[in-house]
């Protein structure tokens, strides 16, 4: 049955890295009645696709031998249910945390980073509800600007919500001096 809803991230070279994928922000959003899309405009050679679907796991997809004016076809992806996460950002008095970025994986530490990366915000409660994940051991992060960033992992399969708790702790300030020679950097 075709997937009639879903994003497609394409990278030119063919790199299989995940990491890559969420770096590039949201991909190209599609709706087909029939699941089929294309990529216009394919750089020669290798290229690698991630198909994402809401409520099923990320599928990445390597395309090899594209060559300039030529169509490479007869590729099928097949997304595969995914895992769901149920949980509460909370401080270390446990109380909640609204308003924290949730994320799927390590917490990303550069801003630009963070923004491309969010999947869920936690609600005035401190919940958060994340689908459509890989099943396996995952870490889940998470980040508030009044907080240091919090993560833990958790176990998901498919058809089963986990739990988990973030705890977000108090965050500290490190004071840098960059010097040249032991001269202010100029």
């Amino acid at each position: 049955q075709p997937v009639t809803d879903f994003e497609v991230l394409y990278v030119a070279g063919g790199g299989m890295d995940p990491r890559m994928f969420k770096q590039m922000g949201p991909g190209a959003r599609t709706h087909s009645d029939d699941g089929a899309f294309q990529v216009e405009n394919a750089e020669a050679g290798v290229a690698a696709l991630m198909v994402k679907g809401q409520g099923y796991a990320p599928k990445m997809q390597q395309v090899t031998d594209i060559v300039p004016g030529k169509t490479v076809s007869g590729i099928v992806i097949k997304l595969e249910a995914g895992a769901g996460v149920e949980g509460r950002v909370l401080d270390s008095s446990g109380s909640p945390v609204p308003g924290a970025q949730i994320f799927d994986g390590p917490l990303p530490l550069a801003d630009w980073e963070r923004e491309r990366s969010i999947r869920a915000t936690s609600t005035a409660d401190g919940s958060f509800t994340l689908d459509g994940l890989a099943s396996g051991t995952v870490t889940i992060s998470a980040y508030h600007a009044g907080y240091a960033g919090g993560n833990a992992q958790v176990q998901v399969q498919p058809g089963k919500a986990a739990h988990v708790d973030i705890v977000l702790g108090a965050g500290g300030t490190v004071r840098i001096r960059i010097t040249e020679n032991g001269a202010p950097a100029t």
